[in-house]
């Protein structure tokens, strides 16, 4: 049902990010990572996990903003299928060290297409 698929992936991230923020806070740094979705990010996909990833993006800016005086980064990934491998590295490493409260899409394209065919006046449901 949409209530509970909604609100278990939502608040598994709630719980996590709770749970692991206090450590880096006494720690003065850390880098928490959350899973968001990458096509309800941009290829306009509607549904649970589309409305679960926006929550989830809309908790990592907060949590970033409340967290980043505390030296802890908080950012989203939203990785299409397996890719992502060295977005995460990039994201957990001191490289990124001045990223946070972002949301990184690796996909293949799909924002493109999208406004390629929005702006071809192509109506939603003819969308490929």
């Amino acid at each position: 049902d949409l209530v509970d698929a909604f609100a278990a992936e939502v608040a598994s991230c709630w719980t996590a990010l709770r749970h692991f923020a206090p450590a880096m806070v006494a720690r003065g740094r850390g880098s928490i990572i959350a899973y968001s979705g990458a096509r309800s990010a941009s290829s306009g996909e509607r549904g649970t996990r589309a409305m679960s990833s926006e929550a989830i993006n809309q908790m990592v800016r907060e949590f970033a903003l409340e967290l980043e005086p505390h030296g802890v980064r908080v950012n989203a990934l939203a990785p299409s299928g397996d890719q992502g491998e060295a977005a995460l590295r990039f994201l957990a490493s001191d490289v990124s060290r001045h990223v946070t409260g972002a949301l990184v899409v690796i996909e293949p394209g799909w924002s493109v297409i999208r406004r390629i065919e929005e702006s071809a006046g192509a109506r939603p449901d003819q969308r490929t």
